[in-house]
C-alpha cells in the first residue's frame, strides 16, 4: 500500500470515518409537456411519451401548461387542437406561438385536424417538428416519441451510456 494510501486509511480509523464509496446517479428522464383539453387524449399522448422514455407532465390548458413551461425544462411539447373541434381556440393558438418563440431547443408538435390545409401552413410557419393531422391511435404515439427522444438526446450530447430505461 503506498505510503498516502496508508495515511489516509490512519486518520479515517483515527476519526473513526468510514469512507463512502460513490455510487451510480440516476439520471432524470427528459421533460415532455402535453396539453389536452380531453383526457383520453391526454392519456394516450402521456402513455406513448412515457413508454418511450420521457417524463410526461400533463396539462389541460394554456395557463397550467405556460405555468409548468416557465417551471421546467421541457425537450418535447405535445399540444392537441384537434380535440377542441373545429378551428384553434385563440389561447391554444398563443401557446403554440409562445412556445415556439421562447424556446429554440424544444421539439413542438401539434395534434391537428385532418385535412385542414390553412392549420397545417399555420402549424409550419411557427417552425414545429411536427404535425399530426387526425392523431387517434396511441401506438403510433410509442414510436413517434422514441424517434423525439432520440433527436433530443443528440440534440443535447446525451449518449446511451448516460440515459435511464
Amino acid at each position: 500500500m503506498s505510503e498516502l494510501k496508508s495515511d489516509i486509511v490512519s486518520l479515517l480509523t483515527k476519526f473513526n470515518v468510514t469512507p463512502v464509496r460513490p455510487t451510480a446517479v440516476p439520471v432524470a428522464l427528459p421533460q415532455c409537456l402535453i396539453v389536452s383539453p380531453s383526457q383520453s387524449r391526454r392519456a394516450m399522448l402521456a402513455s406513448g411519451a412515457n413508454d418511450a422514455g420521457w417524463d410526461a407532465v400533463v396539462c389541460d390548458d394554456k395557463h397550467g401548461a405556460l405555468s409548468e413551461f416557465h417551471r421546467t425544462r421541457f425537450e418535447l411539447a405535445m399540444i392537441d387542437v384537434e380535440a377542441y373541434g373545429e378551428g384553434i381556440p385563440d389561447g391554444y393558438r398563443d401557446l403554440c406561438e409562445q412556445l415556439s418563440q421562447e424556446s429554440r431547443d424544444l421539439l413542438l408538435a401539434v395534434c391537428g385536424h385532418e385535412g385542414d390545409p390553412m392549420e397545417e401552413i399555420w402549424a409550419r410557419q411557427l417552425g414545429v417538428w411536427l404535425y399530426l393531422p387526425g392523431v387517434t391511435d396511441g401506438d403510433d404515439m410509442m414510436s413517434l416519441c422514441s424517434e423525439a427522444r432520440r433527436i433530443a438526446d443528440e440534440l443535447h450530447g446525451r449518449t446511451a451510456q448516460q440515459e435511464v430505461s
